[in-house]
């Protein structure tokens, strides 16, 4: 893989990886939040429920994001040939 190849991916990879994060952590956070706050607590449900939209959003985002770095990678990511191997072995 060429080195600007190589840029190009280490960016790609860096943003399928906080998009991920992100999902993750809302999430979970919205399962801690259902189970440990109280239901008579009155921010309770809006932070669910934006909490819920944020991993959604998020969790697509990560998968648009993930299959394009994906097909991005099968064509950029080609072996260098070393130009003293001659094929024979």
């Amino acid at each position: 893989m060429e080195e600007s190849a190589k840029q190009v991916f280490k960016i790609k990879y860096i943003t399928v990886v906080i998009l991920l994060n992100i999902f993750l952590f809302a999430a979970a956070a919205a399962v801690a939040i259902f189970f440990i706050v109280p239901a008579e607590a009155g921010y309770k449900n809006p932070v669910l429920i934006v909490l819920v939209i944020i991993a959604v959003l998020s969790g697509l985002f990560t998968k648009k994001h993930y299959t394009a770095t994906k097909e991005w990678l099968e064509i950029h990511a080609k072996p260098v040939e070393s130009p003293d191997s001659d094929g024979s072995s």
